[in-house]
């Protein structure tokens, strides 16, 4: 299953309550922020498949659902959908703001 993890900005912007925005300078955190988030999640063991504004993780659906405390379910048409439309850590809210389930939700 693969997520895009959304982190706590510099600027206290968010890519989660905003529109798809032109320029994503504003929604980026420090490189500080994205080196912790990406070991914490590691930790937790997800993979970190991509690093940039977001994060894009994968791991199998009981990982989120032990991390997160979200239900998965798998979807008719051969991907994967969260009980709640964004996934929190509480642990690391401080770091992250939430996760969201990667559009096609693609099974690991």
């Amino acid at each position: 299953m693969l997520a895009r993890v959304y982190l706590r900005s510099r600027t206290g912007r968010s890519l989660l309550r905003e529109p798809a925005p032109a320029d994503p300078e504003p929604y980026r955190s420090s490189p500080e922020t994205l080196a912790r988030a990406a070991r914490a999640l590691e930790r937790y063991g997800f993979t970190i498949e991509d690093r940039d504004v977001t994060l894009s993780v994968s791991g199998h659906p009981g990982l989120f659902e032990e991390a997160s405390g979200t239900r998965i379910r798998a979807t008719r048409g051969g991907g994967w959908v969260s009980s709640q439309p964004v996934m929190r850590i509480p642990e690391l809210d401080h770091l992250i703001e939430g996760m969201v389930v990667a559009v096609p939700g693609v099974r690991y």
